[in-house]
């Protein structure tokens, strides 16, 4: 196996993995560094507590990975799944309803390790199937 090859199931681990925590962050490294919107977590310890809230909130009934791409030391990585809304998110109480995510990574290997990760999910499209109402506002001017 060569070292794209290599580098493309390291950064698979957590798309495969995503019922289990620990599993899906058994190759972030420590001091990983995490990017992302305003409200991402930045410290591995963050991320492992909102995928256990997720987890709490979701029983994951499919899990897919759509895509994944490689140059050097990068991996992109396209996802979906499908999903019973069973718990409390986002202040929505359990619906029951089977929701849809998509999201995507890009995530910097080094020696069989994640040590960079750049994520995206659809957040405003899990509300929507959640019947929740998102608010957008224009941004304000300050003069």
């Amino acid at each position: 196996m060569n070292e794209l090859e290599r580098n493309k199931q390291v950064a698979l681990v957590h798309a495969r993995h995503a019922t289990d925590t620990e599993a899906a962050m058994a190759a972030v490294a420590p001091d990983v560094v995490w990017h992302g919107p305003a409200g991402s977590p930045r410290t591995l310890a963050a991320w492992k507590a909102r995928h256990e809230r997720l987890l709490q909130a979701f029983e994951i009934t499919e899990n897919r990975v759509d895509k994944v791409i490689a140059e050097g030391d990068l991996v992109f990585v396209e996802w979906s799944c499908q999903a019973v809304h069973r718990g409390s998110f986002l202040g929505i109480p359990a619906t029951g309803r089977t929701v849809s995510l998509y999201g995507m990574y890009v995530e910097r290997v080094r020696d069989g390790r994640v040590v960079e990760h750049w994520g995206l999910q659809d957040g405003m499209g899990l509300a929507a199937q959640l019947g929740g109402t998102p608010v957008l506002e224009a941004p304000r001017s300050s003069g």
